[in-house]
């Protein structure tokens, strides 16, 4: 009754996108093209499930083999042919032909909020993957956000000098890529990640007696949204309210912009915990929308 079938996904499988159209978020139907806008070097894997000839589920996946890794972007199956294993034979077949291209490393992420979380974790424990909290991400109108805190009128102590992030000098830059190779400061929080979509209105530098010493960066993601990314301050500045200042202008700054959406991303695996501690605090009750993003993974030894 059930066929699992190999998708042959590239730029002229546009019949893909007709037969697969109500499966997957038209946000990821690049996919179907072989293409992934997050990761331009991976290939594309594709299996999708056919009730006799109708599609009712597939599973998409970018596969890095210089790194390793696949990444699984989108796995459904339509609510009407759940708890049939349809689940587990995507899976399966995709991580057997994940093996068979030396990947070592399988990671997916999805909202633990929807009604088909639990199903879906129960297919991952199956197979043996870990699952562990990920990421907040949360979703603002800026027409209604209003928080106390951003009107609160803070001071940089003297000597600081806070710029707009375009207006960094090559001098400057040249150092932070020197300081990221040495690692004095973590990748996560890297300015450099997505360069060409850093949003220029309200990214922010701080200097102090001529170094860097702190930023926050925004990406423009569509006309409508703008992410806020990274925000980063040196050790010694952790609890001294300049990471507030840094936040609450770029804020003030958007709301100026008028750019209708803001996102923000705390990722828990790379963040110190007294940012997590503020952002549930000062910043998820303020959300439009808020998001726990959950990351199933999979080691397999070479």
């Amino acid at each position: 009754m059930y066929e699992l079938v190999r998708l042959e996904v590239n730029a002229d499988a546009i019949n893909l996108l007709d037969a697969y159209e109500s499966l997957v978020p038209k946000e990821l139907s690049s996919l179907l093209l072989g293409k992934d806008p997050q990761d331009p070097n991976s290939i594309i894997l594709a299996y999708g499930i056919l009730c006799e000839t109708k599609p009712v589920g597939i599973i998409l996946a970018s596969c890095n083999q210089t790194l390793e890794r696949l990444d699984i972007r989108h796995f459904f199956v339509h609510p009407s042919y759940r708890n049939q294993q349809l689940g587990h034979r995507l899976l399966l077949a995709i991580l057997e032909e994940a093996k068979k291209l030396n990947i070592h490393f399988f990671f997916l992420l999805y909202p633990s909020e929807e009604s088909w979380s639990p199903a879906l974790e129960k297919i991952l424990i199956d197979v043996d993957w870990k699952i562990r909290p990920f990421m907040i991400r949360c979703l603002y109108d800026v027409d209604t956000f209003d928080t106390p805190w951003i009107h609160k009128d803070y001071h940089y102590p003297q000597g600081y000098e806070e710029f707009l992030w375009l207006e960094l000098s090559t001098d400057e830059k040249q150092q932070l890529h020197i300081q990221q190779i040495q690692r004095a400061f973590p990748a996560a929080v890297s300015p450099f990640f997505e360069e060409d979509r850093i949003e220029p209105r309200n990214s922010l530098g701080l200097r102090f007696q001529g170094r860097i010493v702190g930023w926050i960066i925004t990406h423009r993601i569509d006309p409508e949204t703008i992410r806020y990314t990274t925000l980063f301050v040196e050790r010694s500045l952790w609890h001294t309210g300049i990471s507030m200042k840094l936040l609450a202008d770029s804020i003030h700054l958007h709301l100026k912009n008028k750019t209708k959406w803001a996102i923000l991303e705390i990722p828990l695996l790379q963040v110190h915990s007294s940012w997590v501690r503020f952002a549930n605090r000062r910043l998820l009750p303020y959300a439009d929308k808020v998001t726990h993003l959950m990351q199933a993974w999979n080691y397999v030894a070479k």
